[in-house]
């Protein structure tokens, strides 16, 4: 009844889930390097240490705002960096790691 292969489908979910992995990866890449152009000296050491101190505290905003881009504080832009592992970043690539969730 039926020659559908039960294995094909699981496969194809994994070569996409790949692909969304290598896409997601040069995104990143890009944006690291185009970081220079989209923060060119407006964020201070200070303001990327004060980031950076939220992010290993927890301290965020209660609720999201939902707003585009998404404001430095929303505790959504606090997930996505968490999940990069910001905190281990220089301030360069913080800045490229926080334009990337902030318009995710």
């Amino acid at each position: 009844m039926g020659s559908r292969n039960k294995f094909s489908y699981s496969a194809t979910v994994v070569d996409s889930k790949q692909e969304a992995a290598v896409l997601v990866g040069e995104a990143f890449s890009l944006a690291l390097s185009q970081a220079s152009l989209a923060y060119p000296s407006t964020k201070s050491n200070s303001e990327m240490r004060d980031i950076r101190r939220q992010l290993e505290h927890g301290k965020c905003k209660t609720k999201c705002c939902k707003s585009k881009p998404r404001c430095m504080k929303c505790p959504t832009v606090m997930h996505r960096l968490r999940k990069q592992g910001a905190i281990q970043l220089d301030d360069h690539a913080l800045r490229a790691a926080l334009l990337k969730a902030r318009k995710w």
